[in-house]
């Protein structure tokens, strides 16, 4: 139940505290809030998928193993991102590891 109570009281935060500053910011004039062209929609969903995918397969993670655990091996996602794009496209790994 704690992992449970731990992923709730994140999203009852979210909603709270983290899209009130949205609108907060626009009437400020810091930031414009407008919707994307037509044209970014499909690659917002395929973002919003992937990511829902993720915060799932984290959520599994926890169950299975710690929130310790979890919270440990999940960064190890970034340098297998790397690698997976080194593979698939062909982009070469600095010896500074950002491929730059």
């Amino acid at each position: 139940a704690d992992a449970l109570t731990t992923l709730g009281v994140i999203g009852v935060a979210n909603f709270l505290l983290g899209w009130p500053t949205l609108p907060a910011m626009h009437w400020a004039g810091m930031e414009t809030f407008e919707l994307p062209p037509p044209s970014h929609w499909g690659i917002l969903i395929i973002n919003a998928l992937v990511e829902y995918a993720f915060d799932t397969t984290c959520a599994v993670a926890i169950y299975a193993t710690s929130a310790v655990v979890t919270a440990v091996t999940a960064p190890l996602t970034i340098p297998l991102a790397m690698v997976a794009d080194g593979v698939l496209y062909g982009t070469p790994v600095g010896s500074d590891g950002w491929g730059w």
